[in-house]
């Protein structure tokens, strides 16, 4: 072997090919030390004696620091790993690189900012039409401020593809500070053509990782238009773009899109100051906040004089649990109790917000929305609660909107809109809220029936209010001089209130008032049961703590779930087909748990049969998994998994593993909807 040349042609790489650079001396000395190592590699240990002789003893000095820790010696120096601010470094390299790669310092409170300015800096470092590829945290795109830095950063690169690792980020990174992304971009501006975006967006299925490998489901990769983006991020609605693809389906786009042109929670309600201008019909804020004696004389604390009486009554937001009303005999606690349980002044407020948000009629609901109550009596709450405040004569529509903001539909728009839901932190911003679809009867979107549905929704809650409050004074008699409970017997009465209350809330939630509001908002069967999986089963999946938890979408396949699966695959379809035809589409189920696969076999027929549960035979299901190596693809660190539909003439197969989420009642819609484009394209549409 001639060592001399290839030790030359491994350092004219290090000299012309590579250029590091890092603000910490010890991430410098880490990166040098890979390269050694990666160097090194390239000879088999026998031959690296020999290289001493014929190359010499010592490796190249890559690093540039400064003069105190610079290393000495006469060694060749290449600077390939310098010591220094990459946000203000200048290089005589400037724009003359093809690549670039980046990890920006990650810290709890600024890694966003941090991650924005060195994308803003990369593109200068870059050639006209290079590339750059950043880890970053997920907030740089899914975040309430991102759709401004968005707007600027576009009229200089262009993205290629993005890859949101939020889903798996419990499982990659212990105790992980916040979810992540890979972006990768161009140096050229993002004009309107319209190219695409390959969006990856892996979810953890409970399918185990092969080769250090993350499995990707078909669904999840998905191709997203620029000239879309450019339009969302005109209209402020970036962060929604990015988050509605995130987890949402083709059939979620199409349904969140027929609301676009639907009012807005905002449309009605607004700040004081807007309802006093006759703006808005309902006020809305959040609740005061504390103000401690550390807290005086520093800077930007300016408290607000408490004029309020310390006897008036005072809600916790544990309070709100699961029921949507608080009898008022509940809140034992005072304002100014309060203010002595947390140490905090009780003259002086660090916020005071307008004396209109806890009068009622009022709505308050916590950051994570999963809790909210209707609150009929004037009440003091602290600002990790929401409100919405209203006049008496609105009664029966603030009635209807907590039934609303607590349904299975308000969770869906939530879901697929909000920042943090579904990828990161059970977190709602107060804004976020107010622009989900709401509308009341008198807009021009309502139906006939709206008014009746509203009315009919606002009594069935009274007649829940009335019922958790004869159950309270059941339980809990006015206190005399004869009864007293104590402390503990209290408290175990209360529990026991808590969970009569939580158990009526619920079925008056699932039998009666989920259905008013589909019935309200007009939804087919086919966009319920977008809304019920999201619900049911999407909401319990979000970021796993390890690939074991056997939660929502990881749920071992049972046969009820598959017939469910199969029984919306082919009303779907049949409902696609012309009210003339004599085709009739029957379904066969199979599954096998030893291999964790499972089938569906739609079959063409004169007449419709039951769907029938048969073997799924290890012959089969073998087949299907060496089907399956065959066309998986592995890239990097991520392995995409393929679409399998085997057409036998009348006949159609669809294979997938044996997890609640490949076989739900959406996946069966936009199964459908693959189905329907494929047998079009090939021409054989049953008629």
């Amino acid at each position: 072997m001639d060592f001399p040349s290839k030790a030359a042609a491994l350092r004219t790489i290090f000299r012309k090919n590579l250029r590091g650079i890092d603000i910490n001396p010890t991430a410098c000395h880490i990166a040098c030390f890979s390269l050694y190592l990666a160097y090194l590699d390239q000879f088999d240990p026998r031959s690296i004696r020999q290289h001493c002789k014929t190359v010499g003893k010592f490796l190249p000095n890559l690093i540039v620091s400064n003069k105190s820790t610079q290393p000495k010696g006469r060694r060749e120096h290449i600077p390939v790993i310098t010591e220094a601010d990459f946000l203000t470094h200048e290089t005589p390299e400037n724009g003359a690189y093809d690549y670039i790669i980046s990890n920006p310092p990650w810290s709890r409170g600024n890694s966003e900012s941090l991650g924005r300015r060195f994308m803003e800096v990369a593109p200068r470092h870059l050639k006209n039409a290079a590339h750059g590829g950043f880890l970053l945290p997920s907030r740089i795109l899914l975040n309430n401020t991102a759709n401004a830095f968005q707007a600027k950063w576009l009229k200089h690169i262009s993205i290629e593809k993005v890859v949101i690792l939020a889903d798996f980020s419990n499982v990659l990174f212990d105790q992980a500070k916040c979810p992540c992304l890979i972006i990768r971009f161009g140096k050229s501006p993002m004009g309107d053509d319209d190219d695409w975006i390959e969006y990856v967006t892996p979810k953890a299925y409970g399918i185990e990782m092969r080769n250090g490998c993350l499995t990707v489901s078909p669904g999840d990769q998905k191709w997203l238009s620029k000239k879309q983006l450019n339009q969302a991020i005109e209209q402020k609605k970036a962060t929604i773009f990015w988050k509605s693809h995130f987890w949402g389906t083709p059939r979620d786009q199409k349904f969140l899109s027929a609301y676009e042109g639907f009012p807005r929670l905002n449309d009605y309600a607004g700040t004081p100051k807007e309802v006093k201008k006759g703006e808005k019909r309902w006020s809305t804020g959040r609740g005061f906040e504390p103000f401690y004696a550390y807290q005086k004389g520093k800077p930007g604390e300016t408290p607000q004089k408490n004029t309020w009486d310390l006897n008036d009554l005072f809600i916790y937001p544990k309070s709100l649990e699961q029921f949507l009303f608080v009898p008022k005999v509940r809140n034992k606690k005072t304002f100014g109790e309060r203010l002595e349980e947390l140490g905090a002044l009780k003259n002086e407020l660090r916020r005071k917000p307008n004396d209109s948000l806890f009068e009622p009629p009022l709505i308050l609901f916590n950051n994570g929305y999963t809790h909210f109550a209707f609150i009929d009596y004037p009440v003091r709450f602290q600002h990790t609660l929401h409100v919405i405040a209203g006049k008496s004569a609105d009664t029966d529509a603030l009635l209807f909107l907590t039934a609303y903001l607590k349904s299975k539909l308000g969770y869906y728009f939530i879901f697929h809109t909000s920042a943090n839901i579904g990828t990161e932190r059970t977190k709602a911003q107060l804004q976020e809220v107010l622009k989900i679809p709401f509308f009341l009867p008198d807009s021009e979107v309502a139906s006939e029936v709206s008014g009746n549905t509203l009315k009919r929704c606002a009594d069935i809650m009274r007649r829940l209010k009335a019922k958790l409050e004869r159950q309270w004074s059941a339980m809990f008699p006015e206190p005399s001089s004869e009864f007293k409970l104590e402390a503990d017997s209290w408290k175990g009465r209360v529990s026991q209130w808590e969970a009569f209350a939580n158990k009526e809330t619920e079925q008056v939630m699932e039998r009666t008032i989920n259905p008013l509001i589909y019935e309200y908002f007009g939804l087919i069967d086919q966009e319920i049961a977008l809304v019920e999986d999201t619900y049911n089963i999407l909401r319990n999946s979000i970021t796993p703590d390890n690939l074991g938890n056997s939660k929502g979408i990881r749920q071992s396949l049972s046969e009820i779930a598959l017939r469910e699966y199969a029984d919306q695959l082919t009303k779907t379809l049949s409902g696609w087909m012309s009210p003339d035809s004599k085709v009739r589409i029957n379904a066969i189920c199979r599954i096998n748990e030893t291999l964790g696969l499972a089938c569906v076999e739609l079959i063409q027929s004169k007449t419709l049969k039951p769907i029938s549960v048969e073997e799924f035979t290890e012959k089969e299901a073998l087949s299907y998994l060496q089907l399956e190596e065959a066309s998986t693809e592995e890239r990097g660190s991520l392995r995409y998994l393929r679409s399998i539909r085997h057409f036998d003439n009348g006949r159609i197969r669809i294979y997938k593993p044996a997890r609640l989420g490949f076989w739900m009642r959406s996946t069966a819609i936009n199964d459908a909807a693959a189905l329907h484009a494929e047998i079009v394209g090939y021409g054989g549409v049953p008629r």
